[in-house]
């Protein structure tokens, strides 16, 4: 792991959402439907959230918190991995990383492979974390984004789907102007439908 950060030279942001790279053992030390172990590392909250705590601990120690970051799709149900309690689990996370380690650059919490009511509780969750919150909540518009800003349910408002079908997205924020419709079935595919051929506000294509 650390040589891996050593390797990047800068930042990292840990990505328990998408259970990837050599972080995919996250979801499984959370998830209680994942682990089953008997050891210190298995069984109650505390236990369960051990592993994600020491690797953040880790990595803070070597390049700094200000640089360490981690993401998070707590009601994501990804390969069968989920939870019986995902409130309780990532309030008690969340608290645990608001005392030991305040100073991270940010925590960024997705809806990926959530129900529509996800949004919701993640935002909840603001209260238990005491620095820079992020929210990517891939159905939300930009009325609704600005709503979780003034009402204190996240600092940032991240966009994923909405950058796929709009090439000019921040242009459209900024002036307020409608948005492209989404194409999901063109979502990872590998040609240029879907990828390329979404028109700008003004009736350009990114191709041209």
């Amino acid at each position: 792991m650390l040589h891996v950060i050593s390797a990047m030279n800068s930042n990292s942001c840990c990505n328990v959402a998408n259970l990837c790279l050599c972080l995919s053992e996250f979801g499984r030390f959370l998830r209680d439907s994942a682990n089953k172990r008997q050891d210190a590392y298995g069984g109650t909250i505390e236990k369960r959230c051990r592993f994600v705590l020491e690797t953040i601990a880790a990595i803070s120690a070597t390049i700094g918190e200000h640089r360490t970051a981690i993401r998070f799709s707590p009601f994501g149900i990804f390969q069968s991995m989920d939870d019986t309690n995902p409130v309780a689990l990532y309030s008690y996370l969340f608290q645990q990383l608001s005392q030991i380690h305040p100073n991270l650059a940010y925590v960024h919490l997705t809806d990926f492979g959530s129900t529509p009511e996800a949004g919701e509780l993640m935002g909840q969750l603001r209260k238990e974390w005491s620095g820079k919150y992020i929210l990517n909540l891939s159905e939300l518009t930009p009325a609704q984004a600005i709503q979780h800003i003034e009402n204190d349910r996240a600092d940032l408002i991240a966009f994923g789907r909405h950058f796929i079908a709009n090439p000019d997205l921040p242009h459209r924020l900024k002036n307020n102007l409608p948005l492209n419709e989404q194409d999901v079935s063109t979502f990872y595919t590998h040609d240029a439908a879907g990828y390329i051929d979404y028109s700008f506000y003004n009736g350009r294509h990114e191709s041209e």
